[in-house]
């Protein structure tokens, strides 16, 4: 029993290492540009170590979105369970949630930048590719997040001219392609305009924020961390 325990957590910690070395090539050097050698050396193992593990770059490409995904659903969904919160709140929360996350972790989003397009490409409409091997039905997967948003969405905090779903994969969207766009960025933006790249994002993002709201002031508005 404890042989196998032991097993279990040095084949998590194995494949921790995997993702980690992995993902940081597919950051320095392009999906294209990474093979399954690059990232068996970069983990100190042999290609054949690798293979029983993962048995392509994809499925290593796929399991790297689908970590971040559950570690990122499950929060959100924590975050955003107050059913007494309004749809102005829960965006106010969405944004603080991805400004903290692009604060404490800039690599999340410089992922996203380099996979964006994969992504984008498997998720599509009529697509049923390795996104539907990886992802569950249960999984918070695409559409997941739009969806939380989206939910009794014209309560009178927003204005009611807004279409519910585009309104929200709009604002993802713009909020998520802010955040990458500054994680790549961030140091050419501090040498050249000589601000913080953090307030920059939150001022981005508060900038999004308050184009939803129902009147001149926003109702409830957080103050900026």
């Amino acid at each position: 029993m404890e042989g196998t325990a032991k097993y279990q957590r040095h084949s998590q910690m194995q494949t921790k290492r995997i993702l980690d070395a992995a993902q940081r090539l597919f950051i320095e050097n392009g999906i294209e540009s990474v093979t399954l050698t690059q990232i068996a050396e970069s983990c100190g193992i042999t290609r054949a170590t690798l293979y029983k593990y993962f048995n392509s770059k994809e499925r290593i490409l796929w399991e790297i979105h689908h970590l971040r995904m559950a570690q990122y659903g499950e929060r959100l969904r924590a975050l955003l369970s107050d059913r007494q919160q309004t749809t102005y709140q829960r965006f106010a929360l969405f944004f603080d949630f991805l400004y903290q996350e692009f604060s404490n972790n800039t690599d999340s989003f410089l992922f996203l930048r380099v996979f964006d397009s994969v992504y984008q490409r498997e998720t599509a409409g009529g697509a049923h590719g390795i996104y539907e091997k990886v992802f569950r039905p249960q999984d918070f997967g695409t559409g997941a997040t739009v969806q939380l948003l989206a939910a009794n969405f014209h309560d009178g905090s927003v204005r009611a001219s807004l279409d519910p779903v585009p309104t929200c994969a709009a604002m993802m969207y713009s909020a998520l392609a802010i955040l990458s766009t500054f994680a790549k960025d961030r140091r050419y933006i501090s040498a050249k305009y000589g601000a913080d790249p953090n307030f920059l994002v939150r001022t981005a993002l508060d900038s999004l924020l308050r184009g939803l709201a129902a009147g001149p002031t926003a109702p409830e508005e957080k103050e900026s961390p």
